[in-house]
């Protein structure tokens, strides 16, 4: 068992004593142990966040056997529940921010330390080198700059959406997001089923296309001996993620009403998928295609005229598939 402790920002609602909202409960600062206060002191003093000893906490504990990161998404997912309700009798009048800082308690363990930058997965700085003289057009400066197609458009709406599910710690959200962008490239109308589509971007194509490939360029495909296994399986995960996002934007489905392992799933074939529609697009962009239909007519073509496709299928999406990550 975990015990995540957060801050709130010092400026939100005050309360004099523990507020229980569900599994989630928020204190005031006077219940701190001297363990505690000094764990989130040197939580903000990492995250650079303002007057720790004035701010109010808002903790819970996690009973599932998972990591502290894992720990932390689920308090998160807790916490940001808690404060959309608190915020909607709080009349705009005070911010219900959750603050970066916060602390991490084993409960068997009886140990506590601080929740720090380091901790989970984090982005950092990337250096790009230049290898020419005279600075070349590269290709997010083309798409910015020179690609006025229809397609081209649909894939800036696309890299909008992934980059706000490469933010995002709710397992829901970032599963809608990349749904989102997908459907940005792929969706031909409103009642679309882009699933077919998602097939061919992680290895498995379809339909009267399927027939259009090589013999050879098929016959090295399917020399891998889980593929056949899995295709079916993919066809109906994707057809799942689909209701999924279908029942959140139409019905107000909440992560709380679908099981947390399903989730996962989602959040692993979606990120399987995501870049690889993305990239199929820049593909056709680069070959001169405009529209989404264009795409979807030389989708074969497209395919084969990829060196990589069968290694990236092979290497990469199967390999995904059948080793799992379990940690976020």
């Amino acid at each position: 068992m975990i015990l995540v402790v957060r801050l709130l920002d010092h400026r939100g609602m005050r309360y004099s004593r523990t507020y229980t909202l569900g599994s989630v409960e928020i204190r005031n600062p006077r219940t701190d142990t001297m363990e505690e206060r000094e764990a989130l002191r040197q939580s903000a003093a990492a995250f650079e966040d303002e007057r720790p000893d004035d701010c109010m906490r808002i903790a819970t504990i996690v009973h599932d056997n998972v990591t502290e990161h894992e720990a932390g998404r689920i308090a998160e997912e807790r916490f940001d529940e808690a404060l959309d309700v608190l915020g909607s009798v709080a009349g705009g009048l005070s911010p219900m921010v959750l603050l970066a800082s916060g602390l991490f308690e084993n409960l068997e363990k009886r140990s506590i330390h601080p929740r720090t930058l380091g901790q989970g997965r984090q982005q950092g700085p990337s250096f790009w080198v230049a290898r020419e003289r005279f600075p070349q057009c590269d290709w997010p400066q083309f798409l910015l700059t020179h690609a006025k197609s229809e397609l081209a458009q649909r894939l800036i709406r696309s890299h909008h959406w992934s980059r706000k599910a490469q933010g995002e710690a709710g397992l829901q959200l970032r599963v809608l997001f990349r749904w989102f962008a997908m459907e940005a490239v792929w969706l031909l109308n409103k009642n679309d089923d882009i699933v077919p589509r998602l097939q061919w971007a992680l290895g498995f194509p379809n339909g009267l296309g399927a027939k259009a490939l090589s013999p050879t360029f098929t016959k090295r495909l399917e020399e891998h001996p889980t593929i056949g296994a899995w295709k079916s399986q993919i066809e109906t995960l994707l057809a799942d993620v689909r209701e999924f996002r279908n029942n959140s934007v139409h019905s107000g489905f909440r992560y709380q009403d679908i099981s947390r392992t399903r989730l996962r799933d989602f959040d692993a074939i979606t990120l399987l998928a995501c870049a690889r529609v993305q990239n199929l697009a820049q593909a056709a962009i680069r070959a001169g295609l405009s529209t989404t239909n264009e795409m979807f007519e030389y989708l074969p073509v497209l395919v084969e005229m990829n060196s990589h496709y069968i290694d990236d299928v092979h290497g990469s999406v199967l390999s995904s598939l059948e080793n799992p990550r379990r940690g976020d």
